[in-house]
Formats: structure tokens, C-alpha cells, sequence
């Protein structure tokens, strides 16, 4: 059998009995790219038709998204966090979530009236802490954006190459590195100088001293 029928197999075994609870402790981790998406789709199907209860262990954070109606984020054993997958990726309760969950750079920043004045610009998001705080704000890559510019307020790095999109690493002129992300056809230069800023069209994750911070 093949590892993916294997996996069926598996699964009709463990549900046949009707169990009140189905633990899968990472039953994807030995498959193939292709097939485990493959796989993870019917056996999500299959849970939600025989309405089953099932506890799905796994360190592959997409994987977790897909498959969890609720996610609960262990470290060191743990409980960092459990809420909707939603929840878990845009509202991280921890610096540890936000940097497990979403490939996230952390800009430092500092509390203003306004909101949080960062190296790339003021986020107007104002939050629940006296001015002048030292915090953090998460970043993705679909947060950030970027244009050529001179003298610009920092550097492309390096280019990746993701298919539907590209990822740019930009060193800012503090050193600190960031990432942005530009479509398939928009292809610029290592080494040009670029203006950087924040673009995201939603609240971001700010973070003091670990913690999340409310917004105000």
C-alpha cells in the first residue's frame, strides 16, 4: 500500500467503532508535499461527515489552520493560547504565537497618541499603554510595502521566488530585516534602495514586554 492509502486504512479502522474521540498524533508527516494536502482534504471530509471528535497533533502551522476548527499553541509544554484559527493567526496573545504562527518580523516601536512610531512610519493604531512605551509590532510580508525610491529608507536583499509571488528581504538602515511581498511580475533589483512602509489594512499584532496589547 502506498502511504497515502495507508493512512486510509488507518483512519476506517480507528473510526469504525464509533470512538467518542480520535487522537492523530502528526499522521501526515511521512507524506509527499502533493499527497499530504491530498490526504489532509479527505480525511478533514471524512471527520466532518461521521461528525468526529478528533485531537489533531501536528507542528506544521498551515497544516494546524486547515485541519482545526480550534487550535490550542503549546511551548515547552505550555498552553500559550487556544482559540478559531482565525483568532490564533490574527490575534496572537503572545510574541511566541504571533513568531510560531506566521513568519513574523518584529519592528520595535514607540507609543504615541496617534499610535506606534516605527522606523517605516507611523502605525496609526493607537493602544491601551502610556506614550512613549517600548513595544513590537508584528509584521507579514503582505503587511509591508515597498517602492523603489532615492535616497529611500532601505535595501532589497535578497529576492524569493514563491511562484504566484515574490518575497523580498529588505534591510532598513538600522540593520534590522523585514519582509515584503511583491506579485510574480514585479521583479526589482538586489542591492536597490527602496522606501519602506507599513500597508496593512487591518489591526497588527503590538507586543510589550511578551504580551499582546489591546488596542484602544
Amino acid at each position: 500500500l502506498s502511504g497515502g492509502e495507508r493512512q486510509r486504512v488507518a483512519l476506517a479502522r480507528a473510526l469504525a467503532p464509533c470512538p467518542v474521540l480520535v487522537l492523530l498524533d502528526e499522521p501526515f508527516s511521512s507524506l509527499d508535499a502533493d499527497l499530504r494536502v491530498e490526504v489532509r482534504e479527505q480525511v478533514r471530509s471524512i471527520l466532518k461527515s461521521r461528525q468526529a471528535t478528533a485531537v489533531f497533533v501536528t507542528h506544521d502551522q498551515e497544516e494546524a489552520l486547515y485541519m482545526g476548527d480550534r487550535l490550542a499553541v503549546f511551548q515547552n509544554g505550555r498552553l500559550e493560547q487556544i482559540g478559531a484559527p482565525e483568532q490564533i493567526f490574527h490575534a496572537a496573545a503572545t510574541r511566541f504565537v504571533a513568531e510560531f504562527m506566521g513568519s513574523s518580523d518584529f519592528l520595535e516601536g514607540r507609543t504615541e497618541v496617534e499610535g506606534i512610531r516605527t522606523e517605516i512610519g507611523l502605525l496609526e493604531q493607537p493602544v491601551d499603554l502610556q506614550a512613549s512605551t517600548q513595544v513590537e509590532v508584528a509584521l507579514r510580508a503582505d503587511d509591508v510595502g515597498f517602492e523603489l525610491a532615492n535616497p529611500g529608507n532601505s535595501t532589497i536583499v535578497q529576492r524569493f521566488f514563491r511562484g504566484a509571488f515574490n518575497i523580498y528581504q529588505l534591510r532598513l538602515d538600522s540593520g534590522q530585516l523585514v519582509h515584503a511581498l511583491k506579485e510574480h511580475t514585479e521583479i526589482l533589483p538586489v542591492g536597490a534602495r527602496v522606501q519602506t512602509f507599513i500597508c496593512a489594512g487591518h489591526p497588527l499584532g503590538v507586543f510589550h514586554e511578551g504580551l499582546a496589547v489591546r488596542n484602544r
